[in-house]
């Protein structure tokens, strides 16, 4: 959901404060709101960019002492601060290492925080330590795994991302398989054997990040796939994605017959990206690129 006008002008206001008080302001709204989909929470969220964007010796200093807290609503705040100072350029190696340190809290909500910030910081450090939470009892805590795994090309990570992408969690095997299918370019046969298992998923979002990350990976026996997709009665964006990924003709006629049955009510998002699909699959605008 997307915030309102007021919520983000007030951000706007709120941001013109020195760091101190940025903090103050954010640890009151995330007392205040404790559920991370409350529309407040985009208000703390634009505060903490705020010193994202400053990101100087301040916004790092006071992020230490966060992190070092007794409260661990003042510590998951330092966490949040440290995924993206300088926006991931600045203090990073300082920031992983205390990142690192909260992976032990006793807190989940910090050790959740800490998962989230290090998937921003993509450091090798992180792989051995968020390992070790794979098996961990909370779903949140496993779909917090996924996020330093992601991005990396070391095996340990995908192979972790793989078990991960079986999970018994919806939302797990959700963002695992995103991880495997979009976010990461190792290819190797138990990689695409994990995303060919998801391509027999109810659910229609985790079938096309599995579709999408075969067709990344130019395999051709997911064709078959994308076809039924693109002919089903709800076709998805993320089905739209696979075909472009695919940029394979065969797929042709399924997006020319979707496209000569667009309703005047269709999200130009989607309308958009059917178009880029059948621009990608075009034999003529194939062999011009």
């Amino acid at each position: 959901m997307q915030p309102s006008d007021d919520l983000l002008d007030r951000g706007k206001a709120l941001s013109q404060q020195p760091t101190a008080q940025l903090v103050v302001t954010a640890l009151n709204i995330a007392i205040a709101h404790p559920d991370p989909d409350d529309d407040e929470r985009h208000v703390y969220w634009y505060l903490v960019g705020t010193m994202h964007e400053r990101g100087g010796a301040t916004e790092f200093e006071a992020a230490s002492r966060l992190v070092a807290s007794t409260d661990p609503i003042e510590r998951a705040l330092g966490c949040d601060i440290l995924g993206q100072l300088g926006w991931g350029k600045a203090f990073v190696e300082e920031s992983v290492g205390l990142l690192i340190e909260r992976l032990a809290d006793t807190n989940e909500r910090v050790i959740s925080s800490a998962l989230s910030a290090l998937g921003h910081r993509r450091s090798l450090r992180a792989i051995e330590p968020a390992l070790a939470l794979v098996d961990h009892p909370k779903a949140d805590i496993r779909i917090g795994v996924v996020r330093p795994l992601s991005c990396q090309e070391d095996r340990r990570a995908t192979d972790a991302l793989i078990k991960l992408s079986r999970d018994t969690d919806r939302d797990v095997r959700d963002w695992a398989t995103f991880g495997l299918g979009s976010m990461c370019a190792a290819d190797y046969s138990e990689l695409r054997d994990a995303l060919r298992e998801r391509l027999t998923e109810v659910d229609a979002e985790i079938r096309s990040e599995a579709m999408e990350g075969l067709a990344r990976r130019k395999d051709t026996g997911v064709i078959p796939a994308i076809i039924a997709a693109l002919e089903s009665d709800d076709v998805i964006a993320g089905y739209l994605s696979a075909a472009i990924e695919a940029a394979d003709p065969v797929l042709l006629p399924a997006l020319m017959k979707l496209q000569a049955h667009v309703r005047p009510d269709e999200e130009d998002y989607w309308v958009g990206m059917l178009h880029d699909a059948i621009s990608a699959c075009n034999p003529g605008n194939r062999s011009n690129s």
